[in-house]
Order: C-alpha cells, then sequence, then structure tokens
C-alpha cells in the first residue's frame, strides 16, 4: 500500500472503482502538481493577538470565512477580505460556551453548526454571529466528534466505534444508525475509520475521504453501501532535512508519506490537504466529488492546517510562525 513512484513533476496515484466489500486498487495514473505562490494574507495572530490566537477549523461560504478558535473558545467569522464581522464563545459550559469542539459545518445560508464533544451538544449560530439554537447529542452518540449538514432537516454524527452514522434530525431525534459503509477498505486499511467526511447538501451523495488510507468512497445518504471507491497512494513530498554531524551541516531529502489533514467540498470538487512540513509546504489534491476521478494538484509554500474553499478561492489556516488566515487564487493556476 505504500508504493511510491517519484518523477520529475508528478507523483503516482492509484485509482479505481470496486464494490465497498471487495477493495482493491484497479489503476493508475499520474499526479500533476503546479505551485501556487500568490497569496494574501486576511488575518494574522499569536499569543497577544485579540483576532487569533490558536485557529483549528475553517469553513467558507459565498460571502463569508467562518474560523472555530481554540485558543478563545470562540466561532470568528470574516469576510473574503479578512475583515472581521463577528465573534461567539468563550471558555466554558454554559449557553454560548464551548469546551472541546470537534467539528463545525456551515450550512449554505450562513447558518454555523458546532458540535462539541465535552459539553455533548450542538450549537447553531446564526450568520450574524447569533445563537439561536443549543440541543443535547443523544445519549448513545455522546462520543461523536464529526458533523455533516445533510439538507435543512438532517444531520449525520460520526464516531469510530460502531453505528459509526447516525442520522438526527434539527431537534437531536434519531432518524436512522448505519455502519461503517466501506467494509472492503476498512479490510484494507484498518485506520480507515479515522475517515473525515464531506456532504454534498440537498443530494443523496457523502464523500468519505479516508485520511490515514489515502481514498475516497462515494456514498449515499441511506449509507447502506458505498457505490464507488477511488484508491489514492498516500502522497510522499520530498522534505529538506538539515541538521549537523561532527561539527557540519548535512542536507538531505526525505520523501516521507504523510498523512492527509484535511479536506473540503466546493464547486462540485473534493480538496484534500496533505503534508504541512516548514520546508516542503503543503498539497492540495482535487477530485471529482460525484466519481472520485483524481483532477489536479497545487502544492502551497505554507505550512497548512485546515483549507476551505468558495468563489475559485482556496482559504487556509498558516501556521508558518504566527497563526495566519491566508487566501490562494485557484483560478490562477490553470483550470479547478
Amino acid at each position: 500500500m505504500r508504493r511510491m513512484l517519484l518523477c520529475s513533476v508528478a507523483w503516482s496515484v492509484a485509482c479505481g472503482t470496486v464494490p465497498s466489500d471487495d477493495f482493491t486498487p484497479q489503476t493508475r495514473t499520474s499526479r500533476t502538481i503546479e505551485p501556487v505562490t500568490d497569496h494574501t494574507v486576511l488575518a494574522s495572530g499569536g499569543l497577544a493577538d485579540t483576532v487569533l490566537l490558536n485557529p483549528a477549523l475553517l469553513r467558507a461560504t459565498d460571502s463569508f470565512v467562518v474560523v472555530f478558535d481554540r485558543g478563545r473558545h470562540a466561532v470568528e467569522s470574516f469576510d473574503h477580505d479578512g475583515k472581521p464581522a463577528w465573534i461567539t464563545g468563550r471558555a466554558g459550559g454554559g449557553p454560548g460556551e464551548f469546551r472541546q469542539v470537534t467539528d463545525m459545518q456551515v450550512e449554505p445560508d450562513g447558518y454555523v453548526w458546532v458540535l462539541d464533544l465535552a459539553n455533548t451538544r450542538l450549537t447553531r449560530i446564526s450568520p450574524t454571529g447569533i445563537i439561536v439554537h443549543s440541543m443535547p447529542l443523544p445519549h448513545d452518540v455522546r462520543d461523536a466528534d464529526r458533523l455533516l449538514l445533510l439538507n435543512a432537516d438532517t444531520l449525520a454524527l460520526l464516531r469510530t466505534s460502531e453505528p459509526a452514522f447516525v442520522l438526527v434530525d434539527s431537534t437531536g431525534a434519531v432518524l436512522a444508525r448505519h455502519n461503517h459503509p466501506w467494509r472492503g477498505y476498512r479490510d484494507y486499511e484498518p485506520l480507515a475509520v479515522y475517515a473525515r467526511a464531506l456532504a454534498i447538501w440537498d443530494e443523496p451523495r457523502i464523500v468519505l475521504f479516508l485520511a490515514y488510507g489515502g481514498g475516497l468512497v462515494l456514498t449515499d445518504h441511506r449509507l447502506t453501501e458505498a457505490s464507488a471507491v477511488s484508491y489514492v497512494v498516500p502522497v510522499p513530498i520530498p522534505g529538506v532535512i538539515r541538521k549537523q554531524e561532527n561539527g557540519q551541516r548535512i542536507t538531505s531529502i526525505d520523501t516521507r508519506t504523510l498523512a492527509a489533514r484535511d479536506a473540503a467540498l466546493a464547486g462540485g470538487r473534493v480538496y484534500v490537504l496533505s503534508g504541512s512540513d516548514a520546508d516542503a509546504g503543503s498539497i492540495v489534491d482535487m477530485y471529482d466529488a460525484q466519481s472520485g476521478a483524481y483532477l489536479a494538484t497545487r502544492h502551497l509554500p505554507l505550512r497548512i492546517r485546515s483549507i476551505a474553499v468558495a468563489r475559485d478561492t482556496l482559504f487556509a489556516l498558516d501556521f508558518e510562525n504566527i497563526p495566519r488566515l491566508v487566501a490562494f487564487p485557484l483560478e490562477a493556476s490553470g483550470p479547478q
């Protein structure tokens, strides 16, 4: 599974569409990497800053960008130019307070959902930063640490144990429970249970990016079986290693296999962030959200923790020296 093939401008990818209970990578194609150096710093912070302390989660809509800052235990909203719009939340267990936020999602109309594992509840925030709804997690899924917004009436809570997917309505009532839909892949790669899931709003499609195995599973809301699996060999990024030995400075190349860190879905495409090395930077692979087909790759020269995409712009949380919110123009490097 850890195969690598390094070329001058491309890395190898293995893809295939197979039943979920009979997983085998089937075909190979080349990964084309294009550098993206042009970027804009929208906001920056640090320990003494009042805007960004320790931003961890990033989401975007066509109008604004939303960050959850674990340093402030607050949700922060910015417009696409980086101008702060509102801040909601503080540390604690009371109304409007957060303790251990593990996921955050945004509806197309701007409402923000926050999953707080320690407070065992979901909080819904209006597009203007007002908390409009809070509901406890169902008792038997209080270990859920990931959230999906399927439509205006249905949410999905994700956990590593079975049942992995629990569908609830906007009041918290349980609608259905489903086991992992990628049985064959899980046998092939046991760590596949730690998936990053994305939902296509109001469409019967969920995209599961298997962060440690490096693949995509496309399935429907019923989660009865995976409709397709696209497998991608984990991406090796050459990293420059500098160290001192016997008084001499030695430079070498490390071709580590770097696990994926985050994923985003926009405009019918899935964007998968891998890497985040101080020397090698980060890469973003692009796939078709309907078929799982690989499309292209962008190399970002920064240490990225989280990404979001809206209006031909890739927003990212950069931790090169201090936490920063940055924006990369996707259209500047060719078609999406």
